[in-house]
């Protein structure tokens, strides 16, 4: 019986390939161009935002903390660094917030050096989802639960103030997230167990690979190849 049931998961987990015909089907749904689809975003920011933005605004920028990162591989732990990212995040997220409420661009060069450096950042999944070490070492992009989330933070930010962030900026952030989410998404699926898994990281990893695509990419045969992979698996 167990066997059974193991080889029954495996065949309904088992990569099936991209069609086409579906593909086409959905790109004939969707708007020509790119649109915020995320139904927690509010393109007016808060207002309520802004205070603590403004006490953001003149921080620092801290850098990657490798020895944080790298901690996991050493001891186990997880916390140090998950700890960190979820701060940076927070407030790169409240300050664009801020700006998108405020719209004076005060707050725009803090987002901007925040953005520039996660662009920099070794790796954008987890230390716990990276055991080899091939994200950090740049030897392997993998998507996991977090950089596919972050895909939908940054498309979130250039959504609502990407218009008064610097060019270079922007086009950096569509580099990172087309390298590290959107092509490891379409071009090896396989590589990746959740793309057909039977758990929360199935629909977590698609929401946000989709969601960051339906509001970044401008070919429109590009996004409906990610509703497609989503609907799919």
């Amino acid at each position: 019986m167990l066997i059974a049931s193991l080889l029954l998961a495996a065949a309904s987990s088992a990569f099936v390939p991209e069609n086409p015909a579906r593909v086409a089907e959905i790109a004939a749904m969707l708007p020509e161009k790119p649109a915020m689809v995320d139904v927690k975003f509010r393109a007016d920011g808060d207002a309520k935002d802004v205070k603590p933005a403004a006490r953001l605004a003149a921080s620092p920028v801290e850098a990657f903390p490798d020895d944080l990162y790298l901690e996991f591989s050493r001891n186990g732990n997880r916390t140090h660094y998950q700890d960190w990212r979820g701060r940076f995040l927070k407030s790169l997220e409240t300050l664009a917030s801020g700006e998108a409420a405020e719209r004076k661009g005060r707050f725009v060069p803090a987002i901007a050096a925040r953005l520039d450096a996660i662009c920099t950042w070794p790796s954008w999944v987890l230390p716990a989802h990276d055991r080899s070490l091939g994200n950090f070492a740049n030897t392997n992009v993998t998507v996991d639960l977090v950089s596919s989330d972050l895909a939908r933070t940054l498309a979130r930010i250039l959504g609502s103030v990407g218009d008064a962030l610097p060019p270079e900026t922007v086009r950096r952030v569509r580099n990172e997230v087309n390298r590290r989410v959107f092509t490891p998404y379409l071009e090896r699926p396989q590589a990746h167990w959740w793309f057909f898994g039977h758990n929360n990281w199935n629909a977590v990893c698609h929401c946000g690979c989709v969601i960051a695509a339906l509001e970044l990419i401008e070919d429109r045969t590009t996004r409906a190849r990610f509703v497609e992979g989503a609907e799919r698996a």
